[in-house]
């Protein structure tokens, strides 16, 4: 996968790093991150968000450390269109950056398959942006 990854890490020495390179990720040593923000995981192709979402868990610390994923919600969306708050050209304007539909459901799939290490500890939509934040905490060891 070689991508440019809108991703937000905080802690210590990479204090604010932003935008990184799926492959810089790799340098980052896994459980060391406090607070992680994956946005725009429906820009990706599908088959490549359960991979770039696993990678990135992999580097938030136990207990302590949170991953938050924005994922667009495409039932918001849908909703401003056919309630006519949102006109077709918008619609398509809106969608057209989106190559996949990974929500919600998609990751408490992934989460399951990972025996009980992460936990979704907060679901919030924010709908001024059509987009769901999901915030995962890694659990104790």
């Amino acid at each position: 996968m070689n991508t440019l990854l809108n991703i937000t890490i905080n802690n210590g020495a990479k204090e604010g790093l932003q935008n990184v390179h799926i492959n810089e990720l790799h340098n980052i040593p896994d459980y060391s991150v406090d607070l992680l923000t994956f946005s725009e995981i429906n820009s990706l192709k599908h088959s490549s968000c359960e991979q770039a979402l696993s990678l990135i868990l992999n580097k938030i610390r136990p207990q302590k450390g949170v991953c938050v994923v924005e994922v667009v919600d495409m039932s918001a969306i849908c909703n401003l269109y056919i309630n006519k708050v949102m006109d077709s050209a918008e619609m398509s304007q809106t969608i057209s950056p989106i190559q996949n539909v990974f929500g919600v459901s998609d990751i408490k799939s992934l989460l399951d398959k990972t025996n009980n290490m992460f936990a979704i500890i907060k679901i919030d939509k924010q709908t001024e942006h059509n987009k769901i934040a999901i915030t995962i905490q890694r659990n104790a060891a």
